[in-house]
């Protein structure tokens, strides 16, 4: 084989690999969680939050309506027993016992309230889930077939290595040559030679020069680029 047609399937090899590496990176990236799985997480944890909150409101206005009502039940007891006859102390007494039933007019009114977004946050709530749920289990999805994806790429990249090696030791005196074009060339040191035409760069070589490339055992570069050419 001519050591212009083994530097180009070194050169193949090396795009394979370096494509292979690209991907992985990609693959490294996107692995782990989305911000939109941490947004809608968020979400959750904030309404669930919000909703704790409120069922501590309820429950603590729901205890001070019963607070209230045995304080009531107390006061009425007291006026309507008979025992207390003072004008000036039963008018206190009525007094005080309309205050308290304002009072507990004024937290039952705040504890349908908190019982009512409660009620709403709870709806709100299992509609989030029911979102985070899809979108993990869509996120699961994803994550799995990236994951074998990358199982794959790497037993490739394991392969393309060991390819590689075997190539570079078959053109070992050309290494120097091959790796500054590589370099040099934005990474494409091997260009092919097609009815006298350089396929990378697009100068058309005097038709010796094209002879030369397609007959000679050594090494021929092309007079525009430098890259080293390879008649198929």
């Amino acid at each position: 084989m001519h050591p212009a047609q083994q530097l180009y399937q070194l050169w193949e090899t090396d795009q394979s690999l370096a494509a292979v590496a690209r991907r992985l990176a990609e693959i490294a990236m996107a692995l782990g969680e989305t911000e939109e799985l941490r947004a809608a997480r968020q979400v959750v944890q904030s309404t669930e939050a919000e909703l704790q909150r409120w069922q501590v409101t309820r429950r603590d206005r729901e205890l001070e309506v019963s607070s209230l009502n045995d304080k009531i039940r107390t006061s009425e007891d007291q006026l309507y027993s008979g025992r207390v006859r003072n004008p000036k102390e039963l008018k206190g007494m009525e007094e005080e016992l309309e205050s308290l039933r304002r009072r507990r007019e004024s937290v039952e009114e705040a504890e349908l309230e908190a019982l009512l977004e409660v009620e709403r946050l709870q709806s709100v709530l299992a509609a989030q889930m029911e979102a985070l749920d899809a979108l993990q289990a869509e996120w699961q999805a994803a994550q799995e077939a990236l994951r074998a994806e990358q199982a794959d790429l790497e037993n490739r990249q394991r392969q393309l290595r060991a390819r590689r090696q075997q190539q570079a030791a078959a053109v070992q005196a050309y290494l120097p040559v091959y790796q500054d074009l590589y370099r040099r060339r934005a990474g494409r040191p091997v260009a092919i030679l097609k009815d006298g035409v350089c396929q990378t760069c697009g100068m058309a070589l005097p038709t010796g020069e094209a002879q030369r490339v397609r007959h000679s055992p050594e090494l021929c570069f092309c007079s525009s680029c430098g890259r080293v050419l390879w008649a198929e």
